[in-house]
């Protein structure tokens, strides 16, 4: 058998997850109660390199360009790294913006090594499947995996956002 039609293949869909951008602690968008996604995207985002085609174009599209306009300033992903470690790594030490899962954020925002924005766009979402050939079933093992998978993703639809800004600061209003 072959996959060429789709027809061979079972798909597991799993749950939209979240994204988020996170920067590191201190990052002058801290200091603003909602950042706006214009404001946001004019700093250099890091992510990976397989953005959706669709997710792509809304954040082009709030960063102020179209396909046949690119702004020239800021490549768009500035930095295409395919380990999400990686990308948070490098906002948690820079001014760079990463766009990540909440799952994949909340144990370096839980070590207090980025924050997460107060942004929450809902069309800021991103979707994963499990994929197997449809004509085996799958192992013991694999099953096990893709239960796994599905606890964990249902685990992180119930992660809620910590505050980005420090406590002195979440009274005061967008400046």
């Amino acid at each position: 058998a072959t996959l060429d039609s789709g027809a061979d293949l079972t798909v597991l869909p799993l749950p939209a997850q979240r994204l988020v951008f996170a920067v590191r602690r201190g990052h002058p968008l801290t200091r603003l109660a909602r950042p706006g996604l214009a404001r946001i995207l004019a700093y250099p985002l890091a992510s990976t390199a397989q953005l959706l085609p669709r997710l792509h174009a809304d954040l082009a599209s709030a960063r102020g360009e179209d396909a046949s306009r690119p702004r020239a300033d800021i490549p768009f992903p500035a930095i295409m790294v395919e380990s999400s470690a990686a990308w948070l790594s490098l906002a948690g030490q820079s001014d760079c913006i990463a766009l990540t899962t909440i799952a994949a954020a909340m144990p370096y925002a839980a070590a207090g090594q980025i924050a997460i924005l107060p942004v929450e766009p809902s069309w800021l979402t991103t979707r994963h499947a499990v994929v197997h050939a449809a004509t085996r079933p799958l192992s013991p093992a694999a099953a096990d995996f893709v239960a796994e998978v599905q606890a964990a993703n249902a685990a992180s639809q119930r992660l809620s956002l910590p505050s980005a800004r420090p406590r002195a600061a979440a009274a005061g209003g967008d400046r």
